[in-house]
Parts: C-alpha cells; structure tokens; sequence
C-alpha cells in the first residue's frame, strides 16, 4: 500500500512538472516572437536610417560641387 502511495505522489509531481514545463516553453515561445518582431523592426528602421544617410551624402556632394562650380566661373 505504501509503495503505490509513493508511486501516486511521484506521477502528481511528474504531472505538475510536465504543465510547469508546458507554461515555461509557450513563454518562452512568446519571448522569440517578440523578439523576431523587434529585430525586424530594427533591422527597418537602419535600412531607413542608411537610405536617409545616403540621401544627405548626396544631397550634400551635390551643394558642394555647385558651389566649387560657382567658385570655378568667377
């Protein structure tokens, strides 16, 4: 009697490991998306950040050269 006792304690404590497990893989599942989602985010706003960048460097070089230019005819 006592044997089947222990044994029904230990499939209990199997059982609530087993959801304790369950709940801490579907957080953990969670956190990835999440953390994709952010990366991906980030990964956007650089691109946008590097086309704004390139966009000035061009606009910049272009000032430049009409000014180099101008300074040229005078």
């Amino acid at each position: 009697m006592q044997n089947l006792q222990n044994f029904c304690k230990f499939c209990k404590n199997i059982g609530q490991k087993q959801k304790q497990f369950k709940k801490k893989s579907k957080a953990m599942q969670k956190f990835k998306k999440k953390k994709k989602k952010n990366f991906a985010k980030q990964a956007k706003t650089f691109a946008g950040w590097q086309k704004s960048c390139k966009n000035w460097q061009k606009s910049r070089l272009e000032n430049l050269t009409v000014k180099f230019n101008n300074l040229l005819e005078v």
